[in-house]
């Protein structure tokens, strides 16, 4: 017996006996070769051949699992605006796609069934060219991880059925599909609510330049708005800034608040990344973040506590999760369109605290 067949025959009796149930995990290619005592290639090509006998199935940068025999078996498309791996650049100026695709890997690592990537970005130019590839793949279902993937899907849903279809587009307020969504306003509102219970009252805002094409960046530029109505706050036009969404955007943008607003007492930056340019443009001159100026962020990105940062957190990982077993039930039984909501929640840090005086 070859050390593959050796290797094969060991992993094929643990999912025959239970030790791995179905959904199991098992352990890394370079764990099963120290236990077998082998080199990691024969266990790379058992594990091939177990996955062609349809036991086990492998989900790329998540591990393998023991298939479940008793679920029909799908394939699903995956139209997303990522995938690989990240640089950091992108990690950081991206990671809200890679948080969605992250929570959808994580979930059909114990699918029962295939899973294969399509990029947003081959597909703009032409998104009939996506059915070809559906069909190509066999696939029975789509998950379209954003609102240009929304678009693309469109072009082809007659053929492939809105029932086989799942959004995670979570901002978009136009849900054509199946969907997930996010409601953010009430966390929003929270965090302003905080910092005026704390004496705030000349607020600046950090908004996104491209407003006007994302949806997601107005929802959270009106929901400043509507705070400071409410409160009949009227924050100057000098504290009403349209920005970049790098780090580097946000401590300019804050350097020109100093000069062109210097009473301001805190500042809501639209992303955690826009945020953390405040926050260091603030350091470098001498002024402490939660004392005298506050900042807010907004996104819950990942590493952000490290800066002790107030922020609203999108659960991100869990929409990707939730779309696959929204994705999961409607194969299993069509549903009308039914769309699964779930709520932002503020994060509360040292960034921020009492307005000076209050």
């Amino acid at each position: 017996m070859t050390k593959r067949d050796h290797a094969a025959a060991t992993i094929r009796e643990w999912i025959k006996n239970g030790t791995y149930a179905p959904g199991a995990k098992l352990p890394s290619i370079l764990k099963l070769a120290e236990m077998f005592g082998m080199t990691d290639q024969p266990v790379r090509k058992a594990l091939a051949q177990l996955s062609d006998e349809r036991l086990v199935v492998a989900r790329n940068g998540v591990g393998v699992f023991v298939r479940d025999p008793a679920r029909k078996a799908h394939k699903v498309l995956v139209l997303s605006p990522v995938g690989g791996t990240p640089t950091p650049h992108e990690e950081d100026t991206g990671f809200a796609g890679w948080e969605v695709y992250r929570g959808v890997a994580e979930a059909l690592a114990g699918w029962n069934g295939d899973s294969c990537l399509a990029l947003v970005s081959d597909y703009e130019r032409d998104p009939r060219a996506l059915l070809g590839r559906y069909r190509a793949e066999s696939c029975d279902a789509l998950l379209s991880l954003d609102a240009r993937g929304d678009e693309i899907a469109d072009a082809s849903t007659w053929e492939i059925g809105y029932t086989r279809v799942v959004s995670a587009a979570y901002s978009d307020p136009v849900c054509r599909f199946h969907g997930v969504r996010v409601d953010v306003a009430a966390a929003i509102g929270a965090v302003l609510e905080r910092a005026y219970a704390l004496g705030h009252r000349r607020f600046a805002l950090l908004y996104g330049a491209n407003i006007a094409q994302v949806f997601s960046h107005l929802q959270r530029y009106r929901c400043f708005v509507e705070f400071c109505q409410a409160r009949s706050l009227a924050p100057p036009p000098a504290a009403m800034l349209a920005i970049g969404g790098e780090a580097m955007d946000g401590y300019r943008a804050t350097l020109r608040l100093l000069t062109d607003a210097p009473d301001i007492t805190a500042i809501f930056a639209v992303t955690d990344n826009r945020a953390k340019g405040v926050l260091q443009a603030l350091r470098d001159r001498g002024i402490t973040p939660g004392k005298e100026i506050s900042v807010i962020g907004f996104d819950g990105m990942p590493g952000i506590e490290d800066w002790d940062l107030t922020t609203v957190a999108v659960p991100r990982r869990q929409v990707g999760r939730e779309a696959v077993a929204l994705l999961d039930r409607t194969l299993d039984a069509p549903l009308e369109r039914t769309v699964v909501r779930l709520e932002a929640a503020p994060v509360f840090r040292g960034s921020l605290g009492p307005a000076p005086g209050a």
